[in-house]
């Protein structure tokens, strides 16, 4: 939960103007057991999608939310990134997508950045090691999806989450041009 209430701030950090999220959409892809989705429900008075390609997980979410009685704020959505990326109600329409353990950050963009608005943000927290370059696989898919990279915050700036194992930074990247319609393509093809 502590490292969910950090994204909350840095998003917040992002957003000076409207600091409180109201009335912003995000989308928690890959939302698993809801965290960090359910988090911003919470903290907030955004519209939040939990979308995982897990019924199991979904139905649960489901379950949590009307248990939490967030079900006019928070939704969860059985589905795949991919797939919803090519929906109209979807398709360039989020202020903030994040996601956090789905993918390689060269396929996660592939997913998530056409969900986004045009200077919409993107917030994914990784493990940034010497030994795998994951920000400079992604460099050509970002540029490609008309994205770029506006921050990376390493976790020691959140005493909450400077001792997490899973990661060490969170990646922020801005929409700054549209994504081509062809984006995002099918699963099997993103990972070619």
């Amino acid at each position: 939960i502590q490292d969910s209430l950090s994204l909350v701030r840095i998003s917040q950090q992002l957003n000076p103007l409207t600091s409180t999220l109201s009335k912003q959409k995000i989308i928690d892809v890959g939302s698993g057991n809801g965290f960090p989705g359910i988090v911003f429900g919470i903290c907030t008075s955004s519209h939040v999608t939990l979308l995982d390609s897990c019924k199991k997980k979904t139905n649960f979410l489901s379950n949590a939310i009307s248990d939490l009685k967030l079900s006019d704020q928070i939704v969860s959505v059985w589905g795949r990134a991919e797939e919803l990326g090519h929906i109209k109600d979807h398709r360039d329409s989020y202020d903030i997508v994040m996601a956090r353990g789905v993918a390689e950050l060269r396929f996660l963009v592939e997913l998530c950045v056409p969900l986004t608005r045009i200077g919409g943000k993107l917030l994914f927290p990784k493990q940034i090691t010497k030994d795998f370059d994951e920000i400079g696989m992604a460099k050509n898919s970002i540029e490609k999806l008309g994205a770029r990279i506006t921050h990376t915050i390493p976790s020691e700036s959140f005493d909450d989450i400077k001792d997490q194992d899973n990661y060490n930074a969170v990646l922020v990247l801005e929409k700054i041009l549209s994504t081509k319609k062809i984006f995002p393509r099918q699963n099997g093809n993103i990972f070619k």
